[in-house]
């Protein structure tokens, strides 16, 4: 790769994702909750989707992408992301009821970047964050997850009929950058963090 055929897109970034679950309480009886993406996102090129789904209740999604390309070593001197999610004495109560996350012959043939987030399920942090940085000199700090907190939670579940993360038949003959979360439960954290970072350099 001839990093003169690269373009900046800014000088340094930083993004910020923090949300905080605290002191909430939910009670549902027999409740329907689903997510679905079926037969979609074929046959694309790019920063392709940033897709959040949510079914349920009380959740914070994210897609953050940092994505800097350069011709000019000094052009680039920093991408920092940072998250700081919070998930402190909630509480649930869930009896009986569906929930289930699907995907489904879907993300075939692509190249690029594709984030995606799911929850059926209730009281959720998610993820996914991806930094790339090719060509320059560059400081690249990752992901900051050191924020994250869970305490004093309490979840009831009881009779519940389906319970599903579903992914199938996709993301076939595709290259590049995919993340994916599903939470059909409750009270969960999850992060997909990927930092890359690419220099070249020429000896003479």
């Amino acid at each position: 790769v001839d990093s003169s055929d690269f373009f900046s897109f800014y000088e340094s970034g930083q993004g910020t994702s923090s949300g905080s679950i605290t002191g909430d309480t939910l009670i549902e009886d027999d409740t329907e909750s689903m997510c679905s993406i079926v037969e979609s996102g074929n046959e694309n090129q790019g920063i392709i989707a940033g897709i959040n789904q949510s079914s349920g209740s009380i959740n914070n999604q994210s897609n953050v992408r940092a994505l800097s390309l350069s011709s000019d070593p000094s052009a680039i001197t920093e991408i920092r992301i940072e998250r700081s999610p919070e998930l402190n004495a909630n509480k649930i109560v869930s009896v009986g009821g569906i929930k289930q996350d699907l995907i489904d012959e879907s993300f075939h043939d692509n190249f690029g970047i594709v984030g995606i987030n799911q929850s059926a399920g209730n009281f959720n942090h998610q993820g996914n964050t991806a930094v790339v940085v090719m060509g320059g000199l560059v400081s690249l700090t990752e992901a900051d997850l050191d924020n994250v907190r869970a305490s004093n939670n309490d979840s009831v579940q009881e009779n519940i009929e389906v319970l599903e993360d579903i992914l199938r038949d996709s993301f076939s003959n595709s290259q590049g950058i995919f993340q994916v979360t599903q939470a059909a439960g409750d009270m969960n954290i999850q992060e997909n963090t990927l930092g890359f970072s690419f220099r070249e350099i020429h000896i003479r």
